[in-house]
């Protein structure tokens, strides 16, 4: 794709496309470079959005803040509260949360009233559970604590074991590093134990 050009007129901001017109009519108070597909664009008066490459607006709705879209997804907030964005322009979810992280391997986290879950890209909640506090999702598991114990999440929002740890370690290549009463194994996404001996950890 050839270059995009910001064009100030007045204070105010146009894009050119690389055939040298103008990508739209209207003037905007600020352009954001070109990301993933999308510049970012505000009015004052109404907020940010998104506009494509063909110079229409992704959304009907305007936002306080947009983030950039990272694995297809980008974070929106309104009023203090967050959602994500699609490429079309549409939120995923129905429920605005508190906080929210960014989608890996198809999971996002999201807090809502002090506890942290998962969110899925069809914008449903994975676990009936809820936690003090999620880490990304890596490969098949999310890493979960809940009382300073450590768990695994799967797709489907089950915890992956009935045993809670005292520390737990993201997944590589299919195995997850487990400590209990300062010692440590290993466990697989289907909650098996590595081996029957557990060995001494050190801190």
């Amino acid at each position: 794709m050839g270059q995009f050009v910001i064009s100030e007129i007045k204070g105010k901001y146009k894009l050119i496309n690389p055939n040298g017109e103008y990508l739209f009519d209207y003037l905007f108070d600020s352009i954001v470079e070109f990301k993933n597909g999308f510049f970012k664009v505000q009015l004052y008066n109404k907020g940010w959005n998104y506009i494509n490459t063909e110079g229409k607006l992704i959304s009907n709705q305007w936002f306080n803040w947009i983030g950039t879209f990272v694995n297809g997804y980008a974070q929106v907030e309104m009023n203090d509260k967050w959602n994500f964005i699609n490429p079309e322009g549409k939120l995923i979810s129905k429920q605005w949360f508190d906080e929210i992280g960014l989608f890996y391997y198809g999971f996002a986290s999201v807090k809502l009233h002090k506890q942290w879950n998962y969110i899925n890209t069809d914008g449903k909640i994975i676990s009936e559970q809820w936690f003090d506090y999620v880490k990304d999702f890596f490969q098949d598991l999310g890493e979960v604590i809940l009382d300073e114990k450590g768990n695994f999440l799967n797709p489907d929002g089950k915890l992956i074991s009935d045993q809670w740890f005292d520390c737990v370690y993201n997944t590589y290549n299919g195995y997850a590093k487990v400590v209990l009463k300062d010692k440590y194994n290993f466990i697989n996404a289907k909650g098996k134990l590595t081996y029957e001996k557990w060995f001494e950890y050190k801190y």
